[in-house]
């Protein structure tokens, strides 16, 4: 399952479009769980990893750009005040450190809460501020996929193994998701 997921043809679509067209590849896949009552802290991703990961920026006509997209894949359904994936609007165009690093989401006014149904998915930068919110009783799963340029590495512990992608060689969209990083 998780395999076809990551290269759904509608989430495929939209990061040729985001990322770098057929040039795009997968970089990171991971599953996540909230536990009920626990909050996420504020986080701006593209910060996080001082390699060629998230922390490339492309400044296009004044414009600010981080090239990691996230597909974020809600596995349960998912509401304001009980597990929301949650934003802090226009965060994506500040070129500097935000106001409410490291605080938990709940302690935050500025986030705005964005509801998800089970398989509906969202798709942001990594330079957009963000975090989960707390779910109340139930926890909330999560699939986790991010794309960027063919140059950028793997998430460490991310690298498709050669059966993954010997699976994946007979589907195109595969296997040009699960390349080796290259120069073009």
């Amino acid at each position: 399952m998780f395999e076809t997921v990551f290269a759904r043809p509608d989430l495929h679509a939209r990061m040729v479009e985001l990322v770098w067209g057929e040039q795009v590849r997968l970089i990171s896949s991971r599953a996540l769980v909230r536990r009920a009552g626990v909050s996420g802290r504020v986080t701006q991703g593209g910060r996080a990893d001082p390699r060629r990961f998230g922390r490339y920026r492309a400044f296009v006509e004044g414009e600010f750009r981080c090239l990691l997209v996230t597909a974020l894949i809600a596995l349960d359904d998912t509401a304001p005040g009980d597990g929301a994936f949650g934003v802090i609007p226009a965060s994506h165009k500040a070129n500097f450190a935000h106001p409410y690093a490291g605080r938990p989401a709940g302690d935050l006014p500025a986030l705005r809460p964005l509801p998800l149904a089970a398989g509906e998915a969202l798709l942001y930068t990594e330079a957009l501020s963000y975090a989960l919110t707390a779910p109340r009783a139930a926890d909330k799963r999560w699939l986790i996929y991010q794309y960027g340029p063919s140059y950028m590495l793997d998430w460490p512990d991310c690298t498709p193994s050669a059966a993954v992608r010997e699976r994946a060689a007979a589907d195109p969209i595969k296997a040009a998701l699960l390349r080796e990083p290259y120069y073009h």
